[in-house]
């Protein structure tokens, strides 16, 4: 339905559409994979102390994996124009910025 109201509406292409939302589909499904891989020995009765840090080690794997999954799905598709590559660029000015904040 989302679809057709976009091709009806804002004339955008289903083809678009769907090749925009394949890279973040796929580093979603490869952090939701590699996840449930590493906490499915997770006895769910533990103290809370390590719990938490569990918790905190799996959601830190996730980010990653996605991060990373995402960015390199990103080169493999020619690095197109899009969120990574403003967000890649926002960093990268980020980054130059505190190196000559450093600097001074």
């Amino acid at each position: 339905i989302h679809l057709w109201i976009l091709r009806w509406q804002l004339d955008v292409k289903t083809g678009i559409v769907l090749t925009r939302l394949a890279r973040p589909a796929l580093a979603s499904a490869a952090m939701y994979l590699l996840v449930r891989e590493i906490s499915a020995d997770w006895a769910a009765p533990e103290p809370v102390g390590p719990a938490l840090l569990r918790l905190l080690v799996i959601v830190s794997v996730g980010v990653v994996v996605y991060g990373v999954g995402l960015l390199m799905l990103w080169i493999v598709s020619g690095r197109p124009d899009g969120a990574e590559r403003r967000v890649l660029d926002m960093l990268i000015s980020q980054w130059s910025r505190l190196r000559r904040g450093a600097g001074s």
